[in-house]
């Protein structure tokens, strides 16, 4: 599934590395005028160390150069931490979708570039 994503037009994917070894990656979807954030994933020994706000901060830039207007996103109910580090950066709750997750409500937010 993953290697069908990051084959589509539409996607734009990246990866954090250290050495040989991922730490994480990253990627949305480019649709008309919309970035919308497909994923951003650290690995577990890395999180707390400030990456994860660090490739929020390129994919944003990243979006904002290739002209596209805004950025949206669905986040897990549950998870706190990434609704907070969408805040800071200036994302807004603009719904949410119930079930998205199948046993979970997801939080849709956006920000305009």
């Amino acid at each position: 599934m993953f290697e069908r994503e990051i084959g589509l037009a539409i996607s734009r994917f990246f990866v954090a590395m250290s050495g040989e070894r991922l730490v994480a990656y990253g990627g949305y979807w480019a649709i008309d005028c919309e970035a919308h954030l497909v994923n951003i994933a650290v690995h577990p020994s890395e999180r707390s160390k400030g990456l994860g706000k660090e490739f929020l901060s390129f994919l944003i830039k990243d979006s904002a150069g290739r002209k596209l207007s805004r950025m949206l996103l669905e986040v897990r109910k549950s998870n706190s931490a990434a609704q907070s580090l969408y805040r800071r950066f200036g994302f807004e709750v603009s719904g949410i979708r119930p079930k998205y997750y199948g046993d979970e409500d997801a939080v849709l937010m956006h920000k305009d570039l």
